[in-house]
């Protein structure tokens, strides 16, 4: 298991953290590094571009001078490519740059790019962040003492001592604090960054590591109030099982897969599959070995002169422990 020293702001090792070999020993992938940050500066791009064509130009629906006779081309709009004041040909126009990238190819280059930084020696942990005075020159100062360079991201579980330090330069330093939620994307992540601080206290359902194993401090529930996740402490909202599970899909396909221990419902979109499980084994009392969860496109929908479309929906395919069934048509 890899460990890590813990600095404290004065660069001194005050202590030693252990790392989840999950998600700090994964095997590197260059091809899915490079993917990941081409769909993440793909989706950054706002492709708002616009030009107007001739047709989108205002004025010139007079013909300016008659067809013969002038010894001119012939011409029938001023607004034509060529003219001045005229539309543009081949310009840009708005479009969707976005790509879309699966959640476990997204994990997975997380958890390559933690590891290329800790492989790197680029990663280091500080015990916290708390100044005695929120000011340019005592941050600038911390970087210095912790031997940074140029490039520094800070990741935390929330904003402490740098929140309103956007920029701060300290010789040839320049920091910036962000949120684990912002600061924790393939960007990020797979630049050039020499110091990270590694308190991203948030589930660790999001990097695909065991429960309690990437995590630096442990925030339990008070037990007053909205439930608390014991690992980020961000509020969490429990769903009913029957909320979860909306009803069982029946259809030629899912009664044939009934065959193979395989069970098909639709859930509610919100419901992640550790949910889904939890509330089949809650509801019908059998033992969940996977989940499988995929959209289905609604189907457009015509009623006399109008046109519509019903709603996407999630559906769930469950799979069960060998020996156990659910009676779906128990009573039928």
């Amino acid at each position: 298991m890899p460990t890590v020293n813990v600095y404290n702001l004065a660069g001194e090792v005050v202590g030693e953290m252990e790392l989840s070999e999950r998600v700090f020993e994964a095997p590197i992938n260059g091809a899915l590094l490079h993917q990941a940050v081409v769909v993440h500066q793909a989706n950054q791009r706002t492709g708002r571009a616009e030009t107007k064509t001739r047709s989108q130009v205002r004025g010139g629906g007079r013909k300016p001078w008659r067809q013969k006779g002038t010894g001119r081309a012939r011409a029938g709009t001023t607004r034509a490519p060529h003219w001045r004041h005229g539309g543009v040909v081949f310009g840009p126009h708005a479009r969707d740059y976005s790509m879309r990238f699966p959640k476990k190819m997204r994990r997975a280059a997380i958890r390559q790019a933690l590891s290329a930084k800790l492989r790197d020696q680029e990663l280091l942990v500080v015990d916290s962040l708390k100044l005695s005075e929120t000011k340019t020159r005592f941050v600038a100062e911390t970087l210095d003492r912790l031997n940074l360079g140029r490039n520094v991201l800070f990741i935390t579980a929330q904003p402490e001592a740098f929140r309103n330090q956007d920029a701060v330069r300290g010789g040839n330093a320049r920091s910036f604090e962000l949120g684990a939620e912002r600061a924790l994307h393939y960007g990020a992540a797979g630049r050039r960054i020499e110091a990270v601080r590694a308190q991203f206290q948030r589930c660790s359902r999001d990097y695909g590591a065991e429960p309690g194993r990437v995590q630096s401090l442990e925030i339990p529930s008070t037990g007053a109030g909205p439930e608390r996740c014991g690992s980020c402490g961000r509020s969490v909202e429990r769903m009913s099982p029957y909320d979860i599970l909306k009803r069982p899909i029946i259809t030629e396909a899912s009664t044939d897969a009934m065959e193979l221990n395989k069970y098909t419902f639709e859930v509610d979109a919100r419901a992640n599959k550790v949910e889904i499980r939890r509330a089949v084994e809650e509801i019908f009392k059998v033992h969940v070995t996977k989940v499988n969860t995929m959209w289905v496109p609604g189907k457009t929908k015509r009623r006399g002169y109008s046109v519509g479309r019903t709603p996407d929906r999630k559906k769930a395919i469950v799979t069960l422990a060998p020996g156990e069934t659910i009676e779906l048509f128990e009573g039928v």
